[in-house]
Parts: C-alpha cells; sequence; structure tokens
C-alpha cells in the first residue's frame, strides 16, 4: 500500500500501525540491534501510481522493520510516501549490486550502495520475518 504521509499524517501513521504493527521499542531494537536499513536508491516501482519514476531526480530511501511487517520510506518532491506490507506479503531477491523486493502489491527495485551494511540488514530481516512468520502459524 502506497500512502502519502505529508497529508493526514495522524491518519496515515495509524494506517501504517494497523498493516505493520507498532515500531519495536528501544530496549528490544538495542537488544536485537535493528537500527533500520542503510541507504538505498530507487531504481523502479512498479506501479508508479504517482509517476515518481518520470522524473530525473535521484530518490533514496530507507526500509524499517517493524513488529508485524515492514515499510519503504523515501521523499519525492517534496512530499513523504510509505510503502507497507506484512511479512506474509513480503518477498525479496539480492544480488551484487541490487535488492528487489515485492511488497504487497507493489516491485520496488533498489540500488545497494553500501555492500556490508546491506548483508547485516537483510539477516536481520530475514530473523525477524521467520519469526514473525512462526508465531502466526496456525496450529492443524
Amino acid at each position: 500500500m502506497l500512502l502519502k504521509k505529508s497529508l493526514d499524517r495522524k491518519e496515515k501513521e495509524k494506517i501504517i500501525k494497523d498493516v505493520c504493527g507498532p515500531s519495536f521499542s528501544i530496549i528490544h531494537k538495542l537488544k536485537q540491534q535493528l537500527f533500520g536499513s542503510p541507504r538505498y536508491r530507487l531504481i523502479q516501482l512498479y506501479p508508479d501510481e504517482k509517476h515518481v519514476m518520470d522524473s530525473n531526480d535521484v530518490i533514496y530511501c530507507n526500509l524499517e522493520l517493524k513488529e508485524k511487517g515492514i515499510a519503504l520510506y523515501f521523499r519525492f518532491m517534496q512530499d513523504e510516501y510509505a510503502i507497507v506490507a506484512r511479512y506474509n506479503q513480503t518477498t525479496f531477491q539480492t544480488n551484487q549490486n541490487q535488492l528487489d523486493l515485492q511488497l504487497g502489491n507493489y516491485i520496488v527495485q533498489l540500488d545497494i550502495l553500501s555492500p556490508k551494511s546491506h548483508q547485516t540488514f537483510i539477516q536481520k530481516l530475514i530473523g525477524t520475518k521467520s519469526i514473525y512468520l512462526e508465531s502466526t502459524q496456525i496450529p492443524f
């Protein structure tokens, strides 16, 4: 879900909290060392409803791991946007210099600017996602 956060900010934050859950507490972040992602450069966004990719601007973004999902934040034309999805709606593929994410109905291609920080973040993403999926597993 793509949200423009600069309009009705409190309402959009509530939607993000409903989809992804609240952010982790400071204590949990310090224990698990979940400090967010390194900075990525946005290469491609599909579907591009806001015509983000039509501009020549360089767009940087960050990912935040939350209790139930992941949020991708970026700025475009002095507006803040967020793409949010639960962990069970999220898939990713990474190679030498590119990260491909599917967040719900959105496909995002990101350029990796810091490979070492990226590896650490991907390990945290896999761990957090697996913990969430194990806790929501339905017994037979």
